[in-house]
């Protein structure tokens, strides 16, 4: 097996992590399970992953 490196894909601002892992790893399931090869899967997660740190996000607490 060899390994690959996929970087990151940039993004601008500052941003809110908040569930940007289990974003990464469920693109990355996704596209696997949709016939994707793991580079494939791993650059797609990057993508979807960076629109989700990129987008505005509420702020305040849920608790109110």
């Amino acid at each position: 097996m060899t390994a690959n490196r996929v970087p990151a894909t940039p993004i601008e601002g500052t941003v809110d992590p908040t569930g940007a892992g289990d974003t990464f790893w469920v693109s990355y399931l996704v596209a696997r399970s949709e016939g994707a090869d793991p580079v494939e899967a791993a650059r797609t997660a990057s993508e979807t992953t960076s629109r989700l740190l990129s987008a505005p996000h509420p702020t305040g607490s849920w608790r109110g």
